[in-house]
């Protein structure tokens, strides 16, 4: 586009990076966390060599992009500008509702800019035009629990305003771990304190391409005092490389005493067995990626299903957890001595009792 002063503005995209080369006055890339990374990279020498300006903006959409994490690394730099506008400072419109509280000054009042009342954004929740974890990210412009169609994206927003996002450490209480068993995919294993029948994750480790040995290892490396382990149901399958399941293998092999947790009936039951639970929860801050995993845990627009990613294992894992607790199935097994053990086998493959 050409202006009257003989100046030139080209719009595009920088989804194939045909702008290299091409030389600019400045850049301006907007919606910038949706942007690859790569493209910085190479406007940078652009940028040096024509004394150029480059501008970026958009919403932050979580904290895995590179919006949130320049404005981190920048923000206290005194060569950059730096701006993060909320609607507690723009004043642009209000939130009032079950969940929210924001602007109600303005509530009913006219918008002197539009003539128009202000807009609340809970009629855009109530209207179902928008989703109240797709509404936190682009009407509050929040770095958290912001992923559309976020399985538990309302749940991890609670967890970070109540505070149970924070500094949590097992302090030599017992720990349990809950595992979600890949094959060619990875191993999550979740550990936590049970406290008054609510979870307390502690850590987290994933890793794949691994024998059940390398688990235990890392397991056993970890400076805990173990409570009981817990497997989902397939663990009970028998393997083709073993002949046996994985259950009696890890018993018979490496005297590691694990239990099945039964199989689901229901997964959306479960999930929201999980959300009624999961804001009482207490998640270690220095899980990051774990995190991560249930911020990004999705379902797929297309299906209706949840959405089979590098994300799902760590909520699986996380799930089993819960439905543990709901199963009334964690005990502290591994503490108690072997004559007090209640020695009555199941048949329901259910449990695994010594």
């Amino acid at each position: 586009m050409r202006l009257i002063n003989g100046s030139m503005v080209t719009m595009g995209g920088t989804d194939n990076l045909d702008f290299v080369g091409q030389g600019g006055y400045g850049y301006a890339l907007s919606e910038f966390s949706l942007h690859k990374e790569e493209v910085t990279g190479f406007l940078a020498p652009i940028l040096d060599e024509g004394n150029a300006f480059i501008l970026m903006n958009g919403t932050m959409r979580g904290k895995k992009n590179q919006l949130f994490q320049m404005y981190q690394a920048n923000k206290d730099n005194p060569d950059w500008f730096c701006e993060w506008l909320t609607p507690e400072i723009t004043k642009r419109y209000c939130w009032v509702g079950d969940d929210m509280n924001l602007n109600p000054e303005l509530l009913g009042q006219q918008d002197p800019l539009t003539g128009k009342q202000y807009l609340n954004v809970q009629d855009r929740v109530n209207s179902k035009m928008i989703s109240y974890s797709l509404a936190r990210q682009e009407y509050l412009n929040e770095a958290v629990a912001d992923v559309a169609n976020s399985v538990y994206g309302y749940e991890m927003t609670k967890l970070y305003d109540s505070g149970n996002i924070c500094d949590v450490k097992a302090n030599n209480e017992p720990v349990y771990t809950f595992w979600d068993l890949g094959m060619d995919d990875p191993t999550a294993i979740v550990f936590a304190c049970i406290k008054d029948n609510k979870p307390y994750i502690v850590d987290y480790y994933e890793s794949t391409g691994h024998e059940i040995k390398h688990y235990l290892d890392v397991i056993n490396e970890k400076p805990y005092k173990y409570a009981g382990h817990y497997m989902p149901h397939d663990s009970k399958q028998r393997a083709k490389t073993t002949g046996t399941n994985i259950i009696d293998f890890c018993k018979t092999q490496f005297n590691f005493n694990a239990r099945t947790i039964p199989k689901t009936n229901s997964l959306r039951d479960d999930i929201e067995i999980v959300r009624r639970q999961l804001p009482d929860c207490k998640i270690n801050s220095d899980l990051t990626d774990f995190i991560d995993h249930i911020t990004n845990y999705q379902w797929n627009p297309n299906t209706g299903k949840i959405l089979h990613n590098e994300h799902s294992h760590g909520a699986d894992a996380m799930r089993y957890m819960f439905m543990a607790l709901y199963h009334g199935m964690t005990s502290e097994y591994l503490l108690t001595p072997i004559n007090k053990l209640d020695r009555r086998e199941y048949m329901s493959d259910d449990y695994l009792i010594f």
